[in-house]
């Protein structure tokens, strides 16, 4: 198996988290306060240093959303402009970068709804109590068990053996 660096992205608070060979290793959470755009700046930078160190083989982010009902057309912006920054960072160490949706990764499923599984999920599988973490980790956290435990696998081309 392989190395997998996941991330919810965020504008002011961003959760990470790494699995190794399916297993969940460390997690984190960035936060920053400073001005939009410097925030942003500075949480890639961040990325940038942890991927490095983590040296994984992929990184799984969630794509961008506009969020619920009265999200702001410019805090969108913010977020497309932090990905594209995380991207770059990811391009110039050469390390494989995927979007995925949250439809892919969670269904409809609410916020509310979906994190207590993924609580559960934690404490099944690995024995960990993430209750207590801030959302944006659990959703890292997320993010990662549906890539290693849930997505569907695309099969194997067939071999022609003529």
């Amino acid at each position: 198996m392989s190395k997998l660096f996941t991330i919810d992205p965020g504008t002011q608070r961003c959760g990470w988290a790494v699995f190794d060979d399916g297993v969940l290793g460390e997690t984190g959470l960035i936060t920053d306060t400073g001005d939009k755009f410097d925030r942003c700046s500075s949480i890639a930078k961040q990325l940038y240093y942890l991927v490095s160190y983590h040296q994984p083989d992929k990184v799984l982010t969630e794509y961008p959303h506009k969020g619920g009902a009265g999200a702001k057309s410019m805090h969108i912006t913010i977020l497309f402009h932090l990905c594209g920054m995380i991207h770059a960072y990811m391009n110039h160490i050469d390390v494989e970068m995927e979007f995925v949706e949250p439809m892919q990764w969670k269904g409809q499923v609410p916020k509310d709804k979906h994190q207590p599984k993924i609580i559960r999920k934690v404490k099944t599988k690995y024995g960990i109590d993430i209750s207590e973490w801030a959302e944006d980790t659990i959703d890292a956290v997320g993010i990662g068990m549906w890539e290693v435990w849930e997505r569907p696998k695309q099969p194997l081309p067939e071999v022609d053996e003529d």
